[in-house]
């Protein structure tokens, strides 16, 4: 299908998301609507941003995740100003890094592929462990396949998630920079 204007390109992205299975959800009162894969622990989460160009459009965003186990337990200890690093979501990336995914662009008049673009997107997304304990396991032992979530930017996302995860009910520091 071929988009005529940016609402209407936005509109097939939605659709898109919808059909392959993604929650619209808010993670904060001034944060774009996120798209998430329905978890119960490690939740995927794709932040599309729609890009009308003099040429076309571009399909960018960013992709999360977010642990509810963390979120429920920053929410009940400390203000969302106070959760520095974690504010809204565990660890992310743009996609605009990743070589799988960033290239979704059409020129005006071409059908738009959004439903391969977002299978892509889902594909990415279902890689990523089910479980906090899980998804510790493969950063430890294999980070290359978390991609981009495992770059050292994290590494202090990664370090507090580590010891949170060994004793739930200790005070620590939350990460206030990534670095």
């Amino acid at each position: 299908m071929q988009a005529r204007d940016i609402k209407e390109f936005r509109s097939m992205v939605r659709i898109g998301l919808e059909n392959a299975g993604f929650i619209a959800k808010r993670l904060g009162p001034k944060m774009p609507l996120a798209w998430a894969l329905p978890a119960e622990e490690v939740s995927p989460i794709f932040f599309p941003h729609e890009i009308r160009r003099p040429w076309g459009f571009n399909l960018s965003g960013t992709l999360a995740i977010e642990l509810t186990p963390l979120t429920n337990w920053l929410q009940e200890r400390s203000t969302p100003t106070e959760r520095g690093i974690f504010r809204y979501f565990f660890v992310n990336y743009h996609m605009a890094n990743d070589d799988l995914l960033n290239g979704f662009q059409v020129a005006h008049g071409e059908d738009a592929p959004v439903d391969e673009w977002i299978n892509s997107v889902k594909v990415r997304l279902s890689e990523v462990p089910t479980t906090i304990d899980s998804l510790l396991r493969t950063y430890g032992r294999a980070p290359d396949h978390l991609g981009w979530f495992a770059a050292p930017l994290n590494k202090a996302a990664w370090d507090f998630l580590s010891h949170w995860q060994a004793d739930r009910h200790a005070d620590l520091p939350i990460p206030q920079r990534p670095f």
